[in-house]
């Protein structure tokens, strides 16, 4: 016989809530509980007015399991609470024997989720006591001490009301040795007096048979509700799990943090069953939670580990305050500091002495602010001379010494650009110390420098002995200082005579170390090749500064090295990936409007060469290109002392875009402009033909239609080749400059696109005025069918509508073109174009609703929401979906692609006007040449890339799979029997008809269109099997 496991009784809560103000939101909550399933027992303390008790009576008159108890006049860190808390429970376990449970909550506490999920998770473990609980020793969150001290003093005095006497009887005690035993078989525990404690332990606590005894103990322990419960619960629990069910956290100083409406998601995030404290006016929480479903009650573990982290960090942002940020209440103390500064400078002594116009030299090659002599006696040198530097502090001398520390870390501080600044011994010497002790500080000496402006200054040799033993006597105590066992700055020091025998690796090792600190502006391996440019100094100079400590040199000639050109550029030549109106033209503009810089337009746009009405390039037919595109490639890069670059597009020449990508030479800048303007402003364009609109042009005024479909289908085209370009950057390391269409405008954004080309050269780049902007009305203004495009676009992700989403990684290719059916457990149709696609959607209509504004996550939820589903796609015989492919070409609306056929592709198709009179005979010659286009354009050998009209099927199939493959693949002759079945195993009981398929040309039995069409699609014939005849 087998035995049944015992059955655990149901979860019976009770809630003992303490308040002392706010007596609405305190009834607020208690009606929560209550209405929740909870017994209440309310202690108002005493202190409360009798009207606020009264309005807190009438609230709750309405529930009968409410009570409240016995008042006491509550004091924070007294026994009070502890006694309040006492009767609170008597009252609750004598008047609700049924009870299972007891928590103890406050008046600001909210509770999170349902009270129904509480007792679920309590049933879980019905016997396990939820309190905080630990020993004296392993307490670490104590604030102001008194850890042992609470358990063996007396504390007859409040903390808050009584301080001084609170702290002078504390030091007699200890100036006398006096203590208290503590009784005896207790060990003192500490811990949240928040609890939620079983019947039987909680019961076991109040009818102690030493309660007497320990009540009198625990009556002058300092804040005893933290111990009384968690120090008696040690001795009656058979299990104790040691947290509190309630989320409270508390700041640096004990106090606890308040939780308002903007911490709404994390509180929800946290799963915790209460919070406190809650701010009063926190409406917008007090209206959200309990966030749950109560008849449907979760016993979902609590997560508050995110929430702990973000508290913790800002525990620790407002203990110790931002790196190198000094106010009134966070001065630094002497080595406890939290930084001295908030971020690495470096400090320069020597070079502005040895090498003239050294500052302009280095502010070119280091992305920082370089300075003169900021501790100069007369006043700080800001760059430029200005009187004004950054952060408004003033080039005062006075000023400046009567904080010099604070001077320097806010100028650090307030600046997002590195700092630099020179130094001499004959600077105010007071900030010696505090660089050597500095992390953040990079220290680079030339010793015995300022010895070359003193030999050049004209005074008697005398005045020149007597300044230079007092330079050097202060440089050597600052080398002292360098060389301390307490020194954190990074140091380098050379010696003058060294420096001069060998400048160039001297100024190398400098140059690097002060770019690692984040001061490069340029591209590293750009830095390598040509790092300092030319010297600035002189073959005499450095003979002096030589002959001055008793050498001969003779430096590197600096006309030699000014020979060098001004233009420095890590890349050889760039690319712009664009699409339709996203602003490439005003680019270009901005572009060749710099000397020594050219962009070649849509150089490998299959319907033109560069820019309309150009039928040649770089001396390159069209037809030229056609057949070899990387000789244009070569042709446009092949320009010495140039910037050469190109805009290319998602439908521009595949065959040139691997051998762009694998190019590290060539910059890759990525304009992406908000689709949807995008889309608009193209349609506008192809309705009135104006591209393009200067100051003086009026533009035609203009509305057009929005159609989902299309907006949908360019959206995924768009979005796909973008993902390939990120892909393949990513995979091989190379970074691109992101613009946006807001940002062309912007003159600082354009100079920092030059500056990344390498011409920083520049100091300002315009942008190009001679167009205008096009539209700059609202779309409401500029699309007739406003109204149906919001509904559309409301199916979308909205995060679409702001920008095409290039960061993040995406797979599945045409997911809008998939059709959902509401039948039987659901059926999911994957198109693929030229196929029965018509035929199939007609079907399933019969079925049921269709759904066919899929994006991926809403794809994901239809799958979620369907279980059983089935997905499939159909397969077409290759030579009818070539017709249906030459079909929808020649009957059509792209004019465009019929001219570049007949010109280019070698299809000799007849003037638009006669394509509808063609006899049979001439459309299967057609036909043939068609196909053999496909053969080439499959194979990679023509200019316009693949549409997906025509593309391989086995491709899209593999498209398909990145997202989800289907799990039938049919075939179009066997639809009649295949889709029956396949709509039975989705729950189908009585399918629909198929319909019949349309006829096909006779002709399509032609051998020679067999062979063909087997030509061309050779891939799709192996891998589906597909037989010579349809």
């Amino acid at each position: 016989m087998s035995v049944a496991a015992p059955v655990s009784p149901p979860i019976r809560l009770g809630v003992i809530m303490l308040c002392h103000d706010e007596e609405a939101i305190a009834a607020r909550m208690a009606r929560i509980w209550a209405t929740g399933g909870a017994a209440v027992v309310i202690h108002a303390d005493s202190k409360m007015p009798a009207e606020a008790i009264g309005a807190m009576r009438n609230a709750l008159a309405d529930l009968p399991r409410v009570r409240f108890s016995r008042r006491h006049a509550c004091e924070w860190g007294m026994f009070s609470l502890v006694r309040a808390t006492q009767d609170a429970a008597e009252l609750l376990l004598g008047e609700f024997p049924e009870l299972s449970h007891v928590m103890v909550v406050s008046g600001s506490c909210l509770p999170l989720r349902p009270v129904a999920d509480l007792c679920a998770y309590l049933a879980r473990h019905p016997r396990r006591d939820f309190i905080e609980s630990v020993t004296a020793e392993d307490v670490g969150w104590t604030v102001g001490g008194l850890n042992e001290e609470r358990f063996t003093l007396r504390f007859p005095f409040a903390y808050r009301r009584r301080r001084k006497l609170f702290d002078r009887y504390i030091a007699l005690q200890r100036r006398l040795g006096v203590g208290r035993r503590i009784p005896q078989g207790l060990v003192p525990h500490l811990g949240s007096q928040w609890w939620c404690l079983t019947r039987a332990t909680l019961s076991a606590i109040l009818n102690d048979p030493r309660r007497a005894e320990f009540d009198r103990y625990f009556r002058r322990v300092w804040i005893p509700d933290e111990s009384y419960f968690q120090t008696l619960a040690r001795r009656h629990s058979m299990q104790i799990e040691s947290r509190s069910l309630t989320l409270s956290k508390f700041d640096g100083q004990g106090k606890p943090y308040i939780f308002y409406d903007d911490h709404l998601q994390n509180l929800r995030e946290s799963r915790c069953f209460v919070a406190r404290k809650i701010w009063p006016r926190a409406d917008g929480l007090y209206g959200y939670f309990p966030h749950g479903d109560a008849a449907r009650p979760s016993a979902a573990e609590p997560a508050p580990q995110h929430l702990d982290r973000i508290i913790g960090q800002a525990v620790l942002r407002r203990r110790l305050g931002r790196p190198g940020l000094y106010m009134q209440s966070r001065f630094p103390l002497k080595d406890r500091e939290n930084g001295k500064t908030s971020a690495p400078y470096a400090v320069l002594q020597g070079f502005a002495d040895v090498f003239p116009d050294f500052e302009p030299w280095l502010a070119q090659r280091v992305d920082a602010d370089v300075h003169g002599h900021l501790f100069a006696v007369h006043g700080a040198e800001f760059a430029g001379r200005v009187p004004i530097g950054p952060g408004a502090l003033s080039d005062s001398a006075r000023l400046r010494d009567m904080d010099p520390r604070s001077y320097i870390a806010n100028l650090i501080r307030i600046s997002r650009r590195m700092q630099i600044w020179q130094y001499s011994p004959r600077d105010r010497q007071q900030m010696n110390w505090f660089m050597a002790t500095d992390p953040n500080a990079r220290i680079f000496i030339i010793t015995g420098a300022w010895v070359v402006p003193l030999l050049h200054s004209g005074m008697p040799f005398d005045d020149i002995r007597r300044v230079a033993a007092v330079l050097q006597r202060i440089e050597l105590e600052q080398i002292d200082i360098l060389h301390s066992v307490w020194l954190k700055a990074r140091t380098q020091i050379w010696d003058l005579g060294d420096f001069c025998a060998r400048p160039a690796g001297a100024l190398r090792a400098a140059d690097r170390a002060w770019r690692r600190c984040g001061g490069d502006r340029r591209d590293a391996g750009h830095a390598r090749h040509q790092r300092h440019g030319p010297v600035p100094a002189t073959p005499a100079q450095c003979r002096i500064a030589a002959a001055a400590d008793g050498r001969f040199l003779v430096a590197r000639d600096a006309r030699a090295s000014r020979k060098t050109s001004d233009m420095t550029q890590p890349f050889q030549r760039f690319v712009i990936f664009a699409e339709m109106r996203t602003g490439s033209n005003l680019l270009e503009a901005t572009l060749n409007a710099i000397k020594r810089v050219t962009c070649f337009g849509e150089a490998f746009n299959p319907y033109m060469m560069g820019w309309p009405e150009k039928d040649e390039l770089k001396g390159i037919t069209m037809a030229e290109r056609d057949a070899d595109p990387l000789r244009l490639l070569n042709a446009i890069f092949d320009k010495p002392n140039h910037l050469p670059g190109f805009r290319y597009f998602h439908d521009h020449d595949p065959r040139v875009l691997d051998a762009i990508l694998a190019d590290r030479a060539c910059a890759k800048i990525i304009l992406t402009r908000n689709p949807l303007d995008s889309y608009v402003s193209t349609a506008l364009a192809r309705a009135t033909n104006q591209w393009k609109l200067n100051e003086t042009e009026i533009p035609i005024p203009a509305t057009v239609h929005f159609d989902g479909a299309e907006f949908r289908d360019a959206l995924g085209r768009i979005e796909e080749f973008q993902l390939q370009v990120m892909r393949r950057l990513q995979v091989s390391g190379q970074s691109a400059f992101w613009l946006g269409y807001e940002d062309l405008r912007d003159a600082e954004v354009m100079t920092g696109l030059l500056h990344w080309l390498g011409r920083t050269d520049l100091k300002r780049v315009e942008p190009a005025s001679d167009q205008v902007p096009q539209n700059p009305r609202e779309l409401s203004e500029k699309v007739e069918n406003f109204d149906e495009m919001e509904a559309e676009l409301a199916r979308l992700d909205p995060f679409m509508l702001r920008r095409i989403p290039n960061f993040e990684p995406r797979r599945g290719p045409a997911v809008p073109s998939f059709v959902g059916a509401e039948a039987g457990q659901g059926l999911l149709f994957m198109p693929i174009r030229g196929g029965p696609s018509a035929r199939v959607r007609d079907w399933l209509a019969q079925m049921g609703e269709l759904r066919d504004d899929f994006t991926q996550s809403s794809l994901r939820q239809w799958k979620r929401d369907h279980a059983g589903h089935r997905s499939f796609t159909v397969l077409r015989h290759p030579l009818l979906r070539a017709w249906s492919a030459f079909g929808s070409m020649i009957g059509g609306r792209n004019a465009e692609l019929r001219r570049l056929m007949r010109e280019i592709h070698r299809v000799p198709l007849p003037p638009d006007p006669e394509l509808d009179a063609l006899e049979e005979g001439r459309k299967a010659e057609l036909f043939e040449a068609f196909l053999d286009f496909l053969r080439r354009n499959l194979n990679g050998q023509t200019t316009l890339p693949t549409n997906a009209a025509w593309a391989s099927q086995s491709e899209i199939l593999a498209g398909f799979a990145r997202f989800g493959a289907p799990d039938m693949v049919l075939r179009e002759g066997d639809l009649e029997r295949d889709l029956g079945w396949l709509a039975l195993s989705a729950g189908v009981r009585r399918p629909a008809p198929l319909s019949e398929p349309g006829p096909y040309p006779d002709f399509l039995q032609e051998q020679s269109l067999r062979g063909a069409a087997k030509r061309a699609y050779a891939r799709d014939y192996i891998a589906f099997g597909f037989a010579g005849r349809p």
